[in-house]
């Protein structure tokens, strides 16, 4: 499983559908998305692809254009606020494309001491609790906000860590890493 730490707005409650449960939202705005969509459609219309692209499985076709990249992003998947009014913190898992597994505090620091006390709590997946100690939570923390390798590098070094939350699946209720 793959977490992110996401900056909200001090007011932000995250939708949840009829059943009560969250409704994946993506991390980009609709805004930035419908851009690199229209973009990408863009080049298409225009010819700006090559033979090597097509030759791939790239789209001939309009219509396989749109069978590949849809008809463009709904701007219901994507959050609807802001960087400049985000002032809070939690940890949102990325597999379903974004939903909650913390609260949202006012610094990364409470959402640290958060991991320590309570941990990550989920029903999904199979993981019910995650437990930190300080040394894991803030070593966390860092390597969600701050990746210290290159992409690659930084993947690998991350899925040591998520490798470590995946072995939480084997036991009853607590892990500590």
């Amino acid at each position: 499983m793959r977490f992110e730490v996401r900056r909200v707005p001090a007011n932000w409650e995250h939708p949840k559908d009829g059943h009560g449960n969250y409704i994946p939202l993506h991390n980009d705005t609709f805004d930035q998305e419908m851009l690199t969509w229209e973009q990408r459609k863009n080049h298409f219309l225009r010819g700006i692809r090559s033979p090597e692209n097509i030759d791939k499985g790239y789209p001939s076709t309009l219509r396989g254009f749109i069978e590949a990249f849809g008809p463009g992003p709904d701007a219901s998947n994507y959050v609807n606020y802001n960087g400049q009014e985000c002032t809070h913190v939690a940890i949102y898992e990325e597999f379903t494309f974004g939903t909650p597994v913390t609260p949202f505090f006012p610094s990364v620091k409470d959402l640290e001491e958060h991991l320590v006390k309570i941990g990550i709590r989920g029903q999904k997946f199979g993981i019910r609790e995650i437990q930190f100690s300080r040394e894991s939570a803030s070593a966390f923390i860092a390597e969600l906000i701050h990746p210290p390798l290159g992409r690659d590098e930084g993947l690998a070094a991350a899925r040591k860590v998520y490798e470590k939350i995946n072995s939480a699946k084997s036991q009853v209720h607590t892990k500590h890493l």
